[in-house]
């Protein structure tokens, strides 16, 4: 079977403001937010977005919640999302930003002090070429090729003599 393509999330580190009131700055009306119980309830809402809204997972001092954007800036989620934390590095309100592949790491990642998480929905095949042509180019990443374990040999060198 071919490869699943898997979302690239995105962690920024040293958070200098309320993330939420920039996503409110930054989508107006657009934006909702809805608390979640757990990453398992989170992951399910992302999951089940609606034609026309973009919807992210965001995580932060063990907390969940999934924001909802109706009025999206780019044809995937990752775009829409990739545009607010351009701006928001931009501004300096965050000291860096990180792509990490995987919930678990997410999760680990945002339990250290002044850390936010966006969990990214799955791209769907199908809508590669659809974006390409609507938006151009995609986000830098904005899909993996696979899960992380199974980019191993990304790492993994031998001499061989």
């Amino acid at each position: 079977p071919a490869l699943e393509f898997e979302p690239i999330h995105r962690v920024l580190f040293g958070v200098k403001t309320d993330v939420f009131s920039a996503l409110q700055a930054a989508f107006g009306d657009g934006f909702r937010f809805t608390p979640c119980t757990d990453c398992t309830q989170m992951i399910s809402l992302v999951d089940g977005a609606r034609a026309g809204r973009h919807r992210f997972g965001v995580t932060w001092d063990h907390e969940f919640g999934v924001v909802e954007i109706s009025n999206p800036t780019s044809n995937v989620a990752a775009g829409t999302l990739q545009n607010f934390v351009d701006d928001f590095m931009k501004a300096g309100l965050a000291e860096s930003v990180d792509y990490v592949h995987g919930n678990c790491t997410v999760c680990k990642l945002t339990s250290i002090p002044k850390t936010f998480g966006f969990f990214l929905p799955c791209l769907e095949k199908n809508e590669l070429f659809r974006t390409v042509i609507l938006d151009g180019a995609l986000p830098r990443k904005t899909f993996s090729m696979g899960e992380a374990w199974e980019k191993r040999f990304y790492m993994e060198t031998r001499k061989i003599v």
